[in-house]
Formats: C-alpha cells, sequence, structure tokens
C-alpha cells in the first residue's frame, strides 16, 4: 500500500469516528465539542469525494487547529455529562438490552407484540442492565402474562371472556382446553410455580445473579408462544 493510500486510509477512519461521535452525542450538553466535530467531517469529507482534492499547508492548520479545539471543548463540556459504566450481563449485549432487547427475536415474531408487552419487555430489559433485578422480574413476568391472554384468544377465535384474576394457573389449564401444547403449558407452568409465585411476597426480592436466568426463561417461553401465533 502507498504512502497516499496510507494517508486516505487515516482520514477515511477518522471521518468514521467523527461521524458516530456526532450521531450518539445527539442531545448531550457538548455543543462546542459537536461544532468543531461538524468543522472537521465537512474538511475531511471534502477530501475523501470523488474529486480527491489536494490538502494545502493552510488546509492541514485548520484541521489541526479544529482537532485541538475539539480536544479542550472536550475536556471542558465532559464535566458536565453524568457518565456511569453498565457492565456486560452474562451474555447479553448491554446496548441491546438498554435499547431493543424485542431484537432477540425475528422480525416476524414480534408482530405478535401488543404495545404493553412490548414496554413491559423493553422495561425487563433496561431493569436487567441497570441492576435492578426485583423490577426486571416483574416486568418480564407481566409481558409473559400479557402475551398468555393474547395467545389464549389466537387458540381460542374470540377475546379473552373469562375473569382476568392474575391467576397463571387458571390461565395456563384454559390455554390447555384450547390445545396449548405441552411444550408451551408446561413451560408456564415451571415458570409459575419455581419462579414467579415466590416473588409475590414482598419479603422476596430477585438477586443480581437469579434476575438473568429469569429473564431467559420467560423470553424462551414467549418465544414459543409468538412462534404458534405467527405461523
Amino acid at each position: 500500500m502507498s504512502r497516499l493510500e496510507l494517508h486516505m486510509e487515516g482520514l477515511a477512519d477518522t471521518s468514521k469516528w467523527i461521524r458516530s461521535f456526532i450521531m450518539e452525542t445527539q442531545g448531550l450538553a457538548v455543543a462546542d465539542c459537536r461544532a468543531h466535530a461538524f468543522e472537521l467531517m465537512g474538511l475531511l469529507s471534502k477530501y475523501l469525494s470523488a474529486s480527491g482534492d489536494p490538502m494545502t499547508q493552510e488546509d492541514c492548520c485548520t484541521i489541526f487547529w479544529h482537532r485541538d479545539e475539539f480536544e479542550k471543548a472536550f475536556e471542558r463540556e465532559r464535566r458536565n455529562l453524568d457518565v456511569f459504566v453498565v457492565e456486560p450481563k452474562g451474555i447479553y449485549d448491554t446496548r441491546k438490552l438498554i435499547e431493543s432487547p424485542e431484537e432477540k427475536y425475528p422480525d416476524r415474531l414480534r408482530k405478535a407484540f401488543t404495545p404493553e408487552i412490548l414496554k413491559d419487555l423493553q422495561q425487563a430489559g433496561r431493569c436487567l442492565a441497570f441492576d435492578c433485578p426485583t423490577a426486571c422480574a416483574f416486568h418480564i413476568f407481566r409481558a409473559t402474562e400479557s402475551l398468555m391472554l393474547s395467545y389464549y384468544e389466537f387458540l381460542a377465535g374470540q377475546p379473552w371472556s373469562l375473569p382476568k384474576n392474575k391467576d397463571w394457573n387458571a390461565y395456563i389449564n384454559h390455554l390447555r382446553l384450547k390445545g396449548a401444547p405441552d411444550n408451551i403449558a408446561a413451560r408456564l407452568d415451571e415458570i409459575r410455580l419455581l419462579e414467579r409465585n415466590p416473588y409475590l411476597h414482598p419479603e422476596k426480592t430477585v438477586s443480581l445473579e437469579e434476575a438473568p436466568v429469569q429473564f431467559e426463561l420467560c423470553t424462551g417461553v414467549i418465544f414459543y408462544m409468538t412462534q404458534e401465533m405467527t405461523r
């Protein structure tokens, strides 16, 4: 690779980093940083364009000036940011847990999610990411319960007309009567008996180690129910 090619590759990598910085800092209190980043991106784009304008000494000075000013602004403005570190939770990607845990499922399965189910699933993912294990369990159990009712309506071919008394045992029995397969009913019953019911008591809390397991159990049975609903 020639020196010119190496030079252009370096400019391209820098431009890509600046573009990512601009996208990821939208809405943050780093106005001066972003202003210099936009200037740098515009300057670099000119030399990376198809026309390939030659870079003059004056251009280099302008780029270095904006780089130096960007660094000064970042050092100043970063003090106004609330920065925290979110540790990974098992094998889950932290950003996905926070922003889009529903992407665990294929598009066709997500069509079975009502707005309420989607909201609880998203809240469960965020609670898991931010070390709120009992809240994570609360939301993932709610998402599972809401889907159980939707699944019943799918099997029955009509809206749920029985009392909504939050009794998973009754829900599961009605699902069985409507033909829910054992791999779904048995999983739901296991979650009800061993995971959900014990944590209904106020004195019982979910540990950080237990939350990912409960999240996985519920998202697993959610997969099988939505798979049946979207065949």
